[in-house]
């Protein structure tokens, strides 16, 4: 009884695996987009997904288009390797002493990111302690529809959400 109940759950988390993966595929690609912030300011942006063998990768690209044409861009990348859960998947931003990957320390003022994976929307979260001991929450919520990305980013700093951004990106 033992071995049957090992096996099935070898064989449900395989299946597990099998299905992530084939959600994830409808991610795969670059996608592109602006979204006006203000009368002054318009945001470029750009989102690449990419399979890698224990997960996937999220690339974005932000650049921030002033009225007066200067701008400014932020640019992240960041592996997501699946955890012992299903659709969880925890980041892997450094290397650790032993070469592998290993996710940043809130504590230490870095960034902690983690991704859901569910039906047609792959959400990002990213909390962060701040000085204070105060934390911020950025939720990225990226919904495949057709060939397009339709993606909501949400920005909360303890109880108060400070900054909503909403953007149909398309598939390039």
């Amino acid at each position: 009884m033992k071995q049957l109940m090992t096996t099935l759950i070898v064989c449900l988390a395989v299946l597990y695996c099998k299905a992530d993966e084939t959600v994830i595929k409808s991610f795969v690609g670059t996608f592109e987009g602006e979204v006006e912030i203000s009368e002054t300011k318009n945001r470029a942006l750009q989102v690449s997904v990419r399979q890698i063998e224990e997960g996937f990768n999220v690339s974005w690209k932000t650049i921030t288009i002033a009225s007066s044409g200067s701008g400014k861009s932020k640019s992240y990348s960041i592996d997501f390797v699946a955890s012992d859960r299903p659709g969880i998947y925890g980041s892997a931003m450094k290397t650790n002493l032993f070469g592998g990957q290993e996710a940043l320390d809130p504590i230490k003022g870095e960034p902690y990111f983690w991704a859901k994976l569910g039906g047609n929307t792959l959400t990002i979260y990213g909390m962060l302690i701040t000085e204070d001991g105060d934390y911020e929450v950025q939720r990225y919520d990226r919904t495949i529809v057709g060939d397009d990305m339709l993606l909501e980013y949400t920005l909360t700093r303890g109880t108060e959400v400070v900054r909503t951004v909403q953007a149909t990106l398309s598939r390039q």
